[in-house]
């Protein structure tokens, strides 16, 4: 007895250092990829190269970590999500499958397994919230993205000050583009919206709410407000639980509306179709760029896939490093089977989770709520834009999935039974884990290395700034 308890007092002391390591790795790796500071710690990296470095330190450390501890027997532990298991592993064997019959087969080697290596930041937000601490984390998070907001909310209103018009290029000026700003907002927005009616919070909510709401709308973020309404409108329809805090939200757009149209008359600015207004009607060029993959999709890319990362070095009349729609940027690079196969176990989480949150009281479990309706938002949000490509929204989603996974399985907790793995099956899904982590760093080196060199090649934002495909030595 002895023995079993100090095993178990072991396992407990085990599992508390690793949940508080994963959270304060995500805490450090979101204060430097937020750039507070100001400019990257390196000064000949871009500031999209430099968060996804910061990036792949994240993976490194987790993975690192998932092959020391090796915690698949209680990641899996019924039938229900041991199924999702071999669904994960089937995406994984078409992945690298796919790699193999690429037309370029490093490129899409690196891909396979960057994604292989970011499924530990699924299971990283899995035991944030078996650890109890998703609250604490959700919490810290919001505040450094808030550091953001004011701080970007002082350079607009300098500008307006000082220049008497809107210029979305400067709310916060160490990003390559304003829609990776933007890209962040769609996972902290809907949190703040449950938390408006919160007895000690919620007028600081309404405050950030109301900030992040203008500068989206000052910034011509169509994408990002669309996403947000229909949002909410799913949340109004399906979890009567939220329809107060919806209504709410709501008051509180109509605010930024009246605001922004006072502020345009005050500053004699049109309503004109500019680069970043709201009101412009064309589709930023997505549209073509959607129909041209489509018609160069054959069945083969329905099956398989034309392999992981292949936009980007496929000879498209666009020049770009991804397609701006995560649907058909799987179908057309991981193939139907395994875009299928994603869409499931999204579908299954996001189901679960609805029908738990559903029956929760009105001020109960407003993180999970807020958790629960981000992750739809930014699901929206990745058919307009490329928010499964950049590195900070991608880990984002990733945690957040692994979050909401805490709450998949159908039976009770107490009722959960650990899956046996023998040792030699955990030594060698430990090594095979080393490989690959060593294997994806030492291409992650190379490939900067060659894109510092290769500026003529350029197609924009993919792995990393230049968006160059990956050349063989």
């Amino acid at each position: 007895m002895n023995h079993l308890a100090f095993r178990a007092d072991y396992f407990i002391a085990r599992n508390k250092i690793i949940s508080w390591t994963l959270f304060f790795s995500f805490i450090l790796w979101f204060l430097f990829s937020l750039g507070l500071l100001g400019v990257p710690l390196t000064l000949e990296m871009s500031g999209y190269d430099f968060k996804r470095s910061s990036q792949i330190v994240l993976i490194s450390l987790l993975s690192f970590i998932l092959a020391v501890t090796n915690p698949w027997g209680d990641l899996f532990k019924n039938s229900d999500t041991r199924t999702c298991k071999n669904i994960f592993i089937l995406i994984f064997i078409l992945l690298f499958m796919g790699a193999l019959f690429s037309e370029n087969t490093p490129q899409s080697l690196f891909e396979s397994l960057h994604w292989a290596l970011l499924f530990s930041i699924f299971l990283s937000g899995y035991y944030i919230q078996k650890a109890a601490l998703v609250e604490k984390l959700i919490f810290v998070l919001l505040f450094l993205h808030s550091c953001l907001i004011f701080k970007s909310s002082i350079y607009f209103v300098l500008d307006v000050y000082l220049t008497g018009s809107i210029r979305p290029s400067v709310f916060y000026p160490f990003v390559v583009s304003i829609r990776f700003f933007n890209q962040i907002q769609a996972f902290f927005i809907p949190c703040l919206v449950m938390f408006i009616l919160h007895p000690r919070w919620g007028s600081l909510a309404v405050v950030l709410l109301f900030i992040n709401l203008f500068l989206a709308l000052s910034g011509g973020a169509r994408g990002l407000l669309l996403s947000v309404l229909a949002t909410g409108v799913i949340a109004f329809l399906f979890l009567r639980n939220c329809r107060r805090y919806i209504v709410w939200a709501l008051l509180v757009f109509l605010a930024v509306c009246f605001f922004y149209g006072a502020l345009l008359y005050i500053l004699n600015i049109e309503f004109v179709q500019g680069a970043d207004s709201p009101f412009r009607t064309h589709s930023s060029g997505r549209i073509y760029m959607w129909q041209e993959l489509v018609e160069n999709m054959s069945a083969a890319h329905l099956i398989l896939g034309a392999g992981p990362g292949a936009y980007a070095f496929t000879d498209f009349i666009r020049y770009e490093g991804h397609p701006h729609n995560s649907i058909l940027q799987f179908l057309y690079e991981w193939g139907g089977v395994a875009t299928c196969c994603l869409i499931y176990l999204a579908a299954l989480i996001l189901h679960r989770c609805f029908k738990v949150i559903k029956h929760e009281a009105e001020e109960k479990a407003q993180v999970l709520k807020g958790v629960f309706l981000s992750s739809i938002c930014a699901g929206i949000y990745s058919l307009l834009s490329g928010i499964i490509v950049m590195p900070i929204p991608q880990t984002l989603m990733l945690m957040y999935m692994g979050i909401l996974w805490w709450l998949t399985p159908p039976v009770s907790h107490q009722g959960e039974v650990v899956l046996k793995i023998s040792v030699f099956t955990r030594i060698l899904s430990s090594m095979l884990i080393l490989i690959i982590l060593f294997v994806y760093i030492f291409m992650s080196i190379y490939y900067l290395s060659q894109q510092s060199n290769n500026s003529i090649d350029s197609r924009g934002p993919r792995f990393w700034l230049n968006g160059a495909p990956i050349v063989a030595p």
